[in-house]
């Protein structure tokens, strides 16, 4: 595989592969609240954390009405989980990560929501296939929020994935200069562990 993507619900499981394949990218989708799942970071470049996980694994709270709240559980995330790629989701608030060490919030893009299930694991999704083609963090973030962004205008989840091609046009806008990959130039990156 090109790419090694684990929720941490199996440990053992997790860990093997992670070993297995320890050079290969390696992303979690952090959300159960456990030691085993902060071990498991330790082993990954990025980590995609739920809101309650962070709050969990930092010991903080996000308030959202207080703007330093974000920075302290981040700061402390950095700090017990050094050199990773940090992202936070913070739901309909968006992503919370950092890039050109400033911690930033990426709010989701304004469409009409019918549906958010799935939402997030659509964000992961294309999160990996952007790291996949070379995107720095900060371009993958945009990448994948504008791919969940898109997702909630439909009901359901399967349906609900964005075709590659509405994604890349609200990407080009916001980086015109960047030469994006297209589906059939570039397919899907094997990402079955």
């Amino acid at each position: 595989p090109d790419v090694i993507y684990i929720d941490g619900f199996d440990y053992g499981a997790s860990l093997s592969v992670l070993n297995r394949f320890a050079d290969k990218t390696t992303i979690i989708g952090a959300r159960k609240c456990s030691q085993d799942t902060v071990e498991l970071c330790k082993y990954c470049k990025y980590i995609i954390m739920s809101k309650e996980f962070a709050e969990w694994a930092s010991g903080g709270k996000i308030d959202f009405d207080n703007p330093g709240s974000l920075v302290s559980v981040y700061s402390t995330l950095l700090n017990k989980f050094i050199k990773k790629e940090i992202l936070i989701n913070l739901g309909n608030k968006g992503t919370l990560y950092i890039s050109n060490n400033q911690i930033k919030v990426m709010p989701p893009i304004e469409t009409n929501v019918k549906d958010r299930t799935g939402a997030g694991d659509i964000f992961k999704g294309a999160f990996i296939y952007a790291i996949m083609q070379g995107y720095e963090t900060e371009k993958a973030v945009t990448f994948a929020n504008i791919a969940a962004s898109l997702g909630v205008t439909k009901l359901g989840t399967r349906d609900a994935v964005p075709d590659i091609s509405d994604i890349l046009t609200y990407f080009n806008q916001k980086y015109p200069e960047n030469v994006t990959p297209t589906a059939e130039a570039n397919p899907t990156p094997d990402v079955n562990a």
